[in-house]
């Protein structure tokens, strides 16, 4: 129902007003009723009102001036005027406050319909403007926010605009990460699971417990899972924040979905370029958790459980890039790493599942992602497979997620255009190729693959939802800690191998991506 407010001095027209027509049966509830300008006033404070029917010559305020208050308090408030003079002065105000409608006195009834029958349609197609912005605005931050993950953010055209609503959201400059991780290996009836469900419920158990006063917004990484920014007025008061509310969700979930979570918390970010670390330190945290009571892992320098020589996220990073290429040869070499790993580090059970279990959990978001039954995929059993992380050897945990990677590549391999991929895999080649190539940029692989700039930014973040330049970064990064691990090359030769001449900038950029310097990987 469309929520009406009539506003005149005369009670005779107000009544009239009221039984002129059938309200209701044309889709309208008078829910209001004001003689003068303050009550009209009194009245929009206490309740939700969509069209105003105001009497221009009222008593204490006048229905000009009170319309200029409402389009300033009320934007959204739709007015018609009424009045009994047909004065042209009045209908050039109207236009300049960009009423709806101008009535004159005495108004028929066919006239009123006909009149509410004109509002309702206008009111249905701002209601479609509004969804429409709040879409865009909403599409627009979000891929702002997920772009203040990326070390190496492209430019976008839609970059200022997309600031200016990030500065519009903004209270200060610290920011937090929180990620909210999902161990889809604990959960004993995966067929029965809802993804989308899932994370729409913890994101509702988290929004609600969140301290109102912390300014937050929430939206997905590259690998699906929910990610908080948190933007504190103070130093102070991020450094005092609790992140507690979390166990309370964590209880919730398990007892309704059977599925744990993990929160991983990165570092307090001091100005937006500083978001990126945080992301990649509550990233580490979660990589590198022990075994505890609480869900909640910190990052800090310490608490690395893994050798230095251990891949690290971008072994997950070339996993998920694998599914989404639809590459089995790449996902199979990523599960040999891990198989070698494993084995190198003599590995306990509860280390071995903690280097497994995201592999699993990519593969499962990947098939949400492909909208791909999770049944179609684990063979109508998804007991055997939390199970078997548990009791299997690596070799034989391995084999089951490429059995379980083979079939879901199977099912997603029609969902991606040939002419898509065929691009992809043009320009990945290009990288491979030229990474130790320092002026390597997405205007220099377009010229030489002849396709556009801006077209193949579009293909490779829509198929492999990352940037180009954060593809670029994270070969060189491969390629830099192979060559460190391999101990005979220095980090002034490995920085220039893989396109960094200043040696001291690159050993920053390496401290990020991987959490540990250079020299703690050799």
């Amino acid at each position: 129902m469309i929520r009406v407010l009539i506003a005149d001095d005369e009670l005779y027209f107000r009544n009239y007003m009221l039984t002129a027509v059938d309200w209701h049966s044309l889709g309208f509830q008078v829910c209001c009723l004001a003689q003068n300008g303050e009550e009209v006033l009194s009245e929009l404070s206490k309740n939700t009102i969509n069209i105003v029917f105001l009497d221009i010559n009222m008593p204490h305020i006048n229905g000009l001036t009170l319309a200029e208050k409402i389009k300033e308090e009320y934007p959204h408030i739709m007015i018609v005027f009424i009045t009994g003079y047909s004065d042209f002065s009045f209908t050039r105000k109207a236009i300049q406050l960009q009423v709806e409608d101008y009535m004159l006195k005495p108004i028929s009834p066919d006239e009123l319909s006909e009149l509410l029958q004109t509002l309702k349609q206008k009111y249905k197609q701002k209601q479609q403007e509004t969804i429409r912005k709040k879409k865009l605005h909403d599409f627009t931050l979000d891929n702002y926010m997920y772009s203040l993950l990326s070390f190496s953010k492209e430019p976008s055209e839609s970059d200022d605009g997309a600031k200016y609503l990030f500065d519009q959201w903004k209270v200060s400059d610290i920011y937090q990460i929180a990620i909210v991780e999902f161990n889809y290996i604990s959960c004993q009836e995966l067929n029965k699971l809802n993804l989308s469900l899932l994370k729409f419920s913890v994101k509702n158990c988290l929004d609600e417990l969140i301290n109102s006063t912390v300014n937050y917004y929430s939206f997905q990484d590259t690998y699906n899972n929910i990610v908080y920014l948190f933007n504190f007025q103070t130093q102070k008061r991020a450094e005092n924040f609790s992140f507690d509310f979390m166990k309370t969700v964590k209880t919730f979930i398990q007892k309704w979905f059977s599925i744990d979570l993990a929160f991983g918390i990165g570092t307090i970010a001091e100005d937006s370029g500083q978001i990126a670390d945080s992301y990649q330190k509550a990233l580490l945290a979660l990589q590198y958790k022990t075994s505890q009571d609480s869900p909640i892992y910190r990052y800090s320098n310490n608490n690395h459980i893994f050798s230095p020589r251990f891949a690290g996220l971008d072994i997950y990073n070339r996993f998920l890039m694998a599914l989404r290429q639809t590459s089995l040869e790449d996902a199979k070499e990523v599960l040999l790493e891990i198989e070698q790993q494993v084995l190198l580090l003599n590995s306990d059970m509860y280390t071995a599942q903690l280097l497994l279990s995201p592999l699993f959990s990519i593969i499962l978001s990947f098939l949400s992602e492909k909208e791909i039954n999770i049944n179609d995929v684990l063979d109508n059993d998804p007991v055997l497979y939390p199970n078997i992380f548990l009791k299997s050897s690596a070799h034989d945990s391995c084999d089951l997620l490429f059995h379980i990677c083979q079939k879901a590549i199977l099912l997603s391999g029609s969902s991606k255009p040939s002419r898509a991929s065929e691009i992809i895999h043009l320009v990945q080649d290009y990288i491979q190729q030229h990474y130790m190539d320092e002026e390597l940029s997405v205007k220099q692989i377009s010229e030489n693959v002849v396709l556009d700039a801006s077209y193949i930014r579009k293909i490779f973040n829509k198929y492999m939802k990352c940037t180009i330049t954060d593809y670029i970064l994270s070969v060189r990064m491969e390629h830099a800690r192979r060559l460190l691990e391999q101990g005979n090359t220095s980090i002034t030769e490995v920085s220039s191998l893989v396109g960094y001449k200043d040696s001291g900038y690159f050993s920053k950029v390496f401290k990020k991506y991987y959490g540990i310097s250079p020299k703690l990987c050799r």
